[in-house]
């Protein structure tokens, strides 16, 4: 073994004076003894930075601990550009991209950007901006400087990973006196992203000390960004939010994000949260200090989905896709096609939202970030059961494992209210309302009352209503209403009171189902509109006034066939048939007819993008692009330059965020 190890590291050295690549380099370094080169330690962080970049922090923690064990006096070489991961863009997976995982409500405060790392897309430390690899800067030690530099790049990244150790590294880079005050401003937001969901208050601590510790103005924003993100996503922090949204001062981009964040989850009036958003997302100083990836630009995307600014939360979306691409981040990717699928789900197209699931949970499956994944199954599982796949819907629900302190967080809610509805949909009433009483608990506690948030509260009035329970779902209902009438957009009004109809029943809940009707005609929310009108043509059916049925019914299945929702569609065909009308059992063709794969690859292409940017923006093959595109223009029967017409024909109705529709599951009554 010892004589394997020295041919290593002699192939190594080979290896590094013909100038070969890294990743090369770096393996046979992890065989070969340990010893005192600082070229090694210098190699080695080097190339977890550029693993950490590919997305395989796994990868970079073993190149690190490798680093770690050679003799302290060579971690001193970390200095200027070999300090790799402390230094500039290298930062990025630690700081960043993987700071960013707090997706709007799936967030993951324990695993990104919503813990405090919070480093923009693109690392913080540009080029030694606190200096702490840099030996006896600012009267520190060079060794003692070196290893706390390398033990909070280490610990950042085992703690993105999961790894237990990093904690322990963290507090010992604390602990040394070796870092700068940047350096030990990252080190506390790192180990915060550990103890926000056990720990919430003592993660507060260490976000509010590293705020105070930062000194680079940009950097500070970011942990700023990091301590508002816990905030939002843990209920047990309402109140140390409320004291630091409304602290003395002239308000930062980050805290001004925040406060339109609350306006729209608070049910403030529609006016003050679209003038707010416009005020935040109406130039580039929020997504240039905190990243696309970051979980307040998310929240912010999310905000608008609830305030029913449809067009403004496409517009912020877009702008962050833009970033993505320019930075090349694959979490920051992940990151934005989760808060597309939620706009999809709300707004426009059920198969293209489910395409934007799977990519995103495919990453966030592969980085194990538990939070975000939880998330990501919750979304997916909406657009499962209303695209009729209910069986893969109820598989994948129910195996959804909740890591600890989950319940506290503004994810839970979605999910509870998610696996109701398929539970609901499968005859499990009792179990889905148990889930529905707890989802409503839940979002009471963390102040979450937007009704469109979860659309707990409306999916229980339904359910009491089916039950016969009229009593208790009028109360509620009058409770949302309130709400609903106080904020003052379209579609929240409308989703309360079709609801409320259901529940009143005969002749006058027949009048309040129309108003429904016609005000969410009025809103973007597609999936709901489609929903109100199915059941406004099944109660006149039920009321035998067939004849005055078919047009809700008819324009109920037109608007389910042009946005995928499979199950609407069905439902609202076999209610035509029962109303003496004779619908036309279409084929699936057109665009229809494309897998959710096929619809996102034919998205990008239709922007203009080369097969070749596709490919790296989605993190396949060039080949399997172009299969995918093969197959669109086969079905379609057109050209590239024809995709951008065909796809918006389709999807006249919106496009890009949300939750479903109030049915009774079984569709007809």
């Amino acid at each position: 073994p010892g004589e394997r190890a020295d041919l290593h590291g002699r192939a190594a050295a080979r290896l590094s004076a013909r100038g070969a690549r890294l990743e090369e380099i770096a393996a046979h370094l992890l065989a070969a003894e340990p010893g005192s080169s600082p070229e090694t330690v210098a190699t080695l962080r080097e190339a977890a930075r550029a693993a950490a970049a590919e997305g395989a922090p796994d990868t970079a923690v073993a190149y690190l601990r490798r680093a770690l064990r050679e003799q302290p006096a060579a971690a001193g070489i970390a200095q200027g550009e070999a300090a790799g991961i402390a230094q500039g863009e290298a930062a990025g997976i630690a700081q960043g991209e993987a700071a960013g995982i707090a997706q709007g409500e799936a967030a993951g405060i324990a695993q990104g950007k919503a813990a405090g790392v919070a480093q923009g897309e693109g690392g913080v430390a540009r080029g030694g901006a606190d200096g702490i690899a840099r030996g006896g800067a600012g009267g520190i030690a060079p060794a003692a400087a070196d290893r706390a530099g390398l033990l909070l790049e280490l610990g950042e990244l085992e703690v993105l990973v999961g790894a237990p150790e990093g904690v322990g590294r963290l507090g010992e880079a604390i602990a040394s006196a070796g870092l700068g005050d940047d350096a030990l401003a990252r080190a506390r937001a790192s180990r915060a992203r550990v103890r926000v969901l056990a720990e919430p208050a003592a993660a507060v601590s260490d976000l509010e000390a590293a705020v105070a510790t930062a000194r680079d103005p940009r950097l500070k924003l970011q942990l700023e960004s990091s301590l508002l993100d816990a905030t939002a996503y843990v209920a047990s922090l309402r109140t140390e939010r409320e004291a630091l949204l409304h602290a003395p001062g002239e308000p930062s981009i980050v805290r001004k994000a925040h406060l339109l964040t609350d306006s729209a989850y608070r049910c403030r009036p529609i006016g003050e949260t679209e003038a707010l958003a416009r005020e935040v997302i109406g130039s580039r100083e929020l997504l240039d200090a905190v990243g696309s990836a970051s979980g307040t630009y998310n929240l912010v995307t999310i905000a608008l989905r609830h305030a029913e600014l449809r067009d403004l939360a496409d517009g912020a979306l877009q702008d962050g896709e833009r970033s993505v691409r320019r930075s090349g981040s694959r979490l920051g990717l992940a990151v934005i096609e989760h808060a597309r699928a939620l706009w999809q789900l709300t707004f426009g197209s059920l198969g293209a939202g489910e395409a934007y699931a799977r990519a995103a949970l495919a990453t966030m499956e592969e980085l194990r970030l538990a939070l975000s994944v939880v998330s990501t199954e919750t979304v997916l599982s909406e657009f499962l059961r209303e695209r009729g796949a209910l069986d893969e819907a109820a598989e994948r629900i129910e195996a959804v494992a909740l890591p600890p302190g989950a319940e506290g967080t503004i994810v839970y809610p979605d999910f509870l209210s998610a696996r109701a509805m398929v539970r609901w949909t499968r005859g499990g009433r009792e179990a889905a309302e148990s889930d529905l009483r707890a989802a409503r608990a839940a979002l009471l506690a963390g102040g979450w009352r937007a009704p469109l948030k979860s659309l707990a509260s409306i999916r229980l009035i339904a359910l009491l209503a089916e039950r016969g329970e009229r009593d208790e779902a009028m109360e509620l209902a009058a409770e949302e209403e309130a709400i609903a009438r106080g904020i003052g957009t379209p579609g929240a009004l409308g989703s309360v009171l079709h609801v409320r109809a259901r529940a009143l029943g005969g002749e006058e809940g027949l009048e309040l189902l129309t108003e429904a009707t016609r005000l969410l005609r009025d809103s973007p929310l597609l999936l709901q509109t489609g929903w109100a009108q199915h059941d406004l043509g099944a109660t006149l059916r039920r009321a035998r006034r067939r004849a005055d049925a078919r047009e809700p019914l008819r324009e109920a299945l037109d608007l389910a066939r042009r946005i995928g929702a499979t199950r609407l569609a069905d439902s609202a065909r076999e209610e035509l048939l029962a109303s003496g009308a004779r619908p036309r059992r279409e084929a699936l063709s057109g665009v229809e007819a494309l897998t959710p794969s096929e619809r996102r690859v034919a998205a990008l292409a239709a922007e203009g993008m080369s097969n070749r940017e596709i490919a790296e923006t989605l993190w396949v093959t060039r080949k399997t692009v172009e299969l995918h595109l093969g197959n669109v223009y086969a079905k379609l029967g057109i050209r590239r330059a024809q995709l951008a017409d065909a796809l918006t024909g389709a999807e006249a109705p919106a496009e890009p965020s949300g939750a479903s529709g109030v049915e009774t599951p079984a569709g007809r009554d």
